[in-house]
């Protein structure tokens, strides 16, 4: 459905109006904001070369030969995926309200896009949303922890693992219910002091709230070896082509993405119990 001045609040036409108020919308993508690293290609394809087993040195006398073994190499290819959409705004609307119409439109489907970044990050591993990367759910080789909601020894777990697996946990996730059961922990019995750090930092790493990942559902990563491929960065088009016969303005935001984990022991997830 097209967006006519009808079906807009007056405060968006030009008498008078305030600032727009954005109720409960995610300006950026959690995902993003937490430090994934971000690649940038202008190919249709990135390719990334990993080296999954070192050469090999040992100790040597003067005179001794030493030892020739190389390094074991191989890649993976990441393919950015299209995600946007169009929306449609009466001409009488563009020309006539303040702020523009067209911007609103605009800024409305980049956050869309955030969210659609964040669902398949977080809920996507192959199949939950056809045609979008692969998130987190999908990496197979992952770390598995278990723990309980009672301390914070599944957290002690996952970071002293990912350190014995050459990598660092930079960030947890989980939703928020997952979040205030350990928020809940006392400094001791009878105590009212939380044990949590505050800041929603767990262990000196930042908490990054989402309610895409399930209950009692806990991911670590090593944001500096996860991959956000970016092919085509948020891009807002408007044509004045598009609907000539109705005299309507097509707004279409889009973005080719895909996501990449070199390192799948850069992945830890915790099993809370119920």
């Amino acid at each position: 459905m097209a967006l006519y001045e009808a079906n807009v609040p007056a405060g968006v036409l030009p008498t008078d109006y305030h600032d727009l108020i954005l109720l409960g919308l995610q300006t950026e993508s959690v995902a993003a904001a937490s430090g994934v690293a971000v690649a940038n290609t202008s190919n249709a394809s990135l390719h990334i070369p990993r080296i999954t087993a070192d050469t090999t040195a040992r100790w040597a006398l003067e005179g001794d030969d030493l030892l020739t073994v190389n390094p074991v190499l191989d890649e993976i290819t990441s393919t950015p995926r299209k995600v946007g959409g169009v929306l449609k705004v009466s001409r009488e609307l563009a020309q006539d309200s303040s702020p523009a119409a067209t911007k609103i439109v605009g800024d409305s489907l980049t956050r869309a896009i955030a969210v659609a970044l964040d669902q398949a990050f977080f809920t996507n591993a192959g199949t939950q949303i056809a045609k979008a990367p692969v998130g987190l759910p999908g990496v197979t080789g992952f770390t598995p922890v278990s723990g309980s909601a009672t301390n914070f020894d599944a957290f002690v777990e996952a970071q002293v693992k990912a350190l014995g697996n050459r990598t660092q946990v930079r960030a947890w996730y989980m939703n928020a219910s997952t979040y205030l059961r350990f928020a809940g922990i006392k400094q001791g019995t009878g105590s009212n002091a939380a044990l949590l750090e505050t800041g929603f930092n767990i262990n000196g790493v930042p908490v990054y709230i989402t309610e895409l990942l399930a209950n009692n559902v806990v991911y670590g990563l090593d944001t500096a070896q996860a991959l956000l491929v970016v092919r085509d960065r948020a891009k807002v088009e408007v044509s004045n082509d598009a609907y000539f016969s109705t005299d309507e303005i097509a707004v279409r935001v889009t973005m080719r993405l895909d996501f990449a984990f070199p390192a799948v022991k850069a992945v830890t997830k915790i099993t809370v119990a119920v």
